[in-house]
């Protein structure tokens, strides 16, 4: 039975199965492990991470009446649907979009391929010791946020599929995008809206003060490295503020975005609304990027959007702000583009598009029967649309059916064109 924990009732014997955070928020390489001894204890609970899944079929269980509260998988997955469900009900506040997202992400492709090269300059500028180019910055976030404007999923879906290699500089348009889209979905007008692409756009140009070695580094990182990558935070903001940036929300937004809303984030462990409104929005953006994309350090590749949307719910509560996270998920939706689901009538699809005032009920393109356990004619099916009786029963984790490259049933040409880009 899995059964999450507070960090403090772990005990050598107990298998670890999960740790309740962001995997870039610890020093912590495995995401399953046996928990066999004192040191090991001691290192998941001076990991940062506050609480985790404990699997008692291949460890031991937790002791009764230890103090803190103990959820079981049922307790978790009704509440995590709750909270979802809140989201999804929720009033839509941002019109629709302007264009179709197979139009959009032709134009999303070529903004990635000339924003990657603007960043990676910008970056360059750093390591040398020159001034950023902001002129350039305020041209990509200008451009991030019409994208946004014109159809807020397919930059942010789409800035997804990149290779590892291009994490740093990619990150910050996939950042920037949801901070523009989410500050929309807030209410904020018009300079908002554009600080807080900008402000997604910059968060980690501290990073350009670590050593290429360690942020591109295969495999794990020791203490001292995550250290040092942890520092990024404190760098930015130091930077930014030595080359003239005095807009307070910028600077807080670089400072504060590894904040948690329970006080256990950092550099400074504030709680609350003692973190500013939009380092609040940061910290729910970068999580769900920096969950869903490949990175050099990383075992494997991204979790898949919706798994992520699911996991930052059960984490919400303890890091984010209830509302900033409600009104994330309605940006993204519960099943954001590029989720594999299952649907009722035993078929299985890939989201292709999100349905602003059903967020439950995206429009998807199957590609697969269960029931024949093959691969069938792809489709668009709109869940949304009226009198449709089919929904989704489940997310599908694709490697269960032997399938791979599922993100070209969705974006064939533009991803065909980024891994072009990619390896040139």
């Amino acid at each position: 039975m899995l059964k999450k924990i507070s960090v403090e009732d772990l005990r050598p014997g107990m298998f670890v199965h999960e740790l309740c955070g962001s995997w870039w928020e610890h020093a912590l390489w495995r995401r399953r492990f046996a928990c066999r001894t004192p040191a090991e204890v001691a290192k998941v609970r001076e990991s940062g991470v506050r609480q985790i899944w404990i699997d008692t079929g291949r460890g031991l269980d937790v002791v009764p009446d230890g103090g803190h509260p103990v959820v079981t998988a049922d307790q978790a997955r009704r509440q995590i649907d709750a909270r979802l469900d809140r989201a999804a009900v929720a009033p839509r506040t941002v019109a629709e979009p302007r264009v179709a997202i197979a139009e959009e992400l032709t134009a999303a492709k070529s903004l990635l391929t000339r924003s990657r090269s603007g960043m990676s300059r910008l970056f360059a500028e750093v390591r040398s010791g020159s001034a950023i180019d902001m002129d350039l910055a305020e041209e990509v976030t200008a451009k991030v946020t019409a994208s946004v404007v014109r159809h807020p999923g397919a930059l942010i879906s789409l800035a997804r599929l990149r290779s590892a290699d291009d994490y740093t500089y990619l990150h910050s348009i996939a950042v920037s995008a949801s901070m523009a889209a989410l500050a929309r979905q807030l209410g904020m007008d018009a300079e908002h809206i554009r600080k807080a692409g900008l402000a997604g756009l910059l968060l980690d140009i501290g990073k350009a003060r670590v050593a290429p070695q360690i942020l591109n580094k295969r495999g794990a990182l020791t203490e001292a490295e995550f250290a040092a990558v942890r520092a990024h935070a404190v760098e930015g903001h130091t930077l930014l503020g030595e080359i003239g940036i005095t807009d307070p929300d910028v600077l807080d937004v670089c400072l504060h975005h590894h904040e948690k809303y329970d006080g256990t984030g950092y550099p400074h462990g504030l709680k609350g609304e003692e973190i500013g409104r939009m380092a609040r929005m940061a910290a729910v953006c970068d999580t769900f990027d920096a969950l869903t994309a490949p990175r050099p350090h990383r075992e494997s590749l991204g979790m898949g959007p919706a798994d992520a949307v699911r996991s930052m719910a059960d984490w919400a509560q303890e890091q984010f702000d209830e509302s900033v996270f409600q009104a994330f998920v309605k940006t993204v939706g519960v099943y954001p583009i590029g989720s594999i689901v299952r649907l009722a009538c035993g078929r299985v699809g890939v989201v292709v598009d999100s349905n602003p005032d059903a967020i439950l009920r995206p429009k998807v393109k199957v590609f697969y029967s269960l029931n024949a356990k093959m691969r069938i004619i792809p489709e668009v099916v709109d869940l949304g649309e009226r009198g449709a009786q089919n929904r989704i029963v489940g997310r599908m984790d694709p490697a269960a059916l032997g399938l791979r490259r599922i993100d070209e049933v969705w974006a064939a040409e533009a991803l065909a064109a980024l891994r072009g880009r990619s390896a040139a």
